[in-house]
């Protein structure tokens, strides 16, 4: 989705107009809802503060691109989020579910596992 969203973003440009928004801020909205969602199914933290979650993940994401400016280094982009997601999620998740998540967020690297708990 990262990779997707990024693409729409520097390939076609993020031009807005009235009848559409500008990509990115859509990108963020859609964070945002589902960082809302996580929080309403439990999956987060009590207290954790989902517009804060969002502007981390959608900087993180971003500063990944940014760091990816060749077409070799776009490839390592899922493994960058992931690290990411390692050092986001225990700060965020509920601890009970703090391994099927780190197993969500590998689901793009099958041939690595999940940190120690």
């Amino acid at each position: 989705m990262i990779c997707a969203a990024f693409r729409l973003v520097l390939d076609l440009g993020d031009h807005p107009t009235p009848a559409r928004p500008a990509l990115f801020a859509t990108w963020t909205a859609h964070c945002r809802d589902l960082a809302a969602r996580a929080a309403t199914e439990g999956h987060l933290r009590p207290g954790t503060d989902t517009r804060t979650l969002t502007a981390a993940v959608v900087t993180t994401a971003f500063g990944s691109r940014v760091l990816a400016r060749n077409p070799d280094a776009v490839a390592d982009l899922p493994h960058r989020m992931t690290q990411a997601w390692q050092l986001l999620l225990p700060a965020v998740t509920d601890p009970a579910a703090l391994e099927y998540f780190y197993q969500f967020a590998l689901r793009r690297e099958p041939h690595r596992t999940a940190p120690p708990p």
